[in-house]
C-alpha cells in the first residue's frame, strides 16, 4: 500500500519509549514501552523521521529516553521531537525529496494539554521534548536557525490530540480537532 501511494517523505508517530528500562514514572496512568529488539518491526515501513515529542517517549524517564534515541540513531531511524537537549530536540530532520527536488524539513513538537507533563520539556541541559507553551494563532517562533533553500518544503508534526490524555475539552486542540471547531 504505501508502495502504492509513493510518498515523498514517510513519517511516523512513535507513540513509545524505546528501552529495556522496568524504572518507569510515577504518577502516570499509562506507560508504553517497546523492546530495542522490536526496532526492525518499525524499520519494516522506511520511515524518514520518527515523530516523537508525544506523552510517552519519557515515560521511562531521562535514561528511557537517552536509550530511545540511541536505539533508534542505531537502527538507522532519524528522530525529530526530543533530544539529550532543548537545541536537539528542536532540530529538524531534513529528508531529500525524490528527483533531486529540494528536501523537506520535519519537525515535531506537542503540547501540555496532549499529555505531555511540563517538565518534560527539554532545557538547554536537560533532555526531554519540544513542547510548546501554547497553540494560538500567532506567528510562531523561529523553529531552526539559518536560511532554508529555496524550494525546501517544512513539515511539522506536532501532537496536539483532542484532548483525551487530559480530558482537558478547554484545550485549543480540541477546539481544532472537534467537528464543530
Amino acid at each position: 500500500m504505501l508502495e502504492e501511494a509513493a510518498p515523498a517523505v514517510r513519517i511516523i508517530n512513535l507513540e513509545t519509549s524505546v528501552t529495556r528500562s522496568a524504572d518507569f514514572v510515577f504518577g502516570k496512568a499509562v506507560h508504553y514501552r517497546m523492546n530495542p529488539d522490536n526496532l526492525p518491526c518499525v524499520s519494516v515501513a522506511r520511515p524518514d523521521v520518527c515523530a516523537v515529542a508525544n506523552n510517552h517517549v519519557l515515560d521511562f524517564g531521562q535514561p528511557g529516553l537517552a536509550e530511545t534515541l540511541g536505539c533508534l540513531a542505531g537502527a538507522g531511524l532519524p528522530a525529530a521531537g526530543a533530544g539529550l537537549d532543548q537545541t536537539r530536540a528542536r532540530h529538524p530532520v531534513a529528508v531529500p525529496l525524490p528527483g533531486g527536488r529540494g528536501r523537506a524539513l520535519v519537525f515535531s513538537c506537542g503540547t501540555a494539554c496532549s499529555g505531555i507533563p511540563p517538565d518534560w520539556a527539554a532545557t538547554a541541559s536537560r533532555p526531554g521534548v519540544d513542547l510548546l507553551p501554547s497553540l494560538s494563532l500567532r506567528p510562531p517562533m523561529p523553529l531552526s536557525p539559518g536560511p532554508r533553500p529555496p524550494g525546501s518544503p517544512t513539515t511539522s508534526s506536532s501532537y496536539p490530540s483532542t484532548g483525551a490524555p487530559t480530558g482537558d475539552t478547554r484545550c485549543p486542540a480540541t477546539r481544532f480537532a472537534s467537528p464543530a471547531g
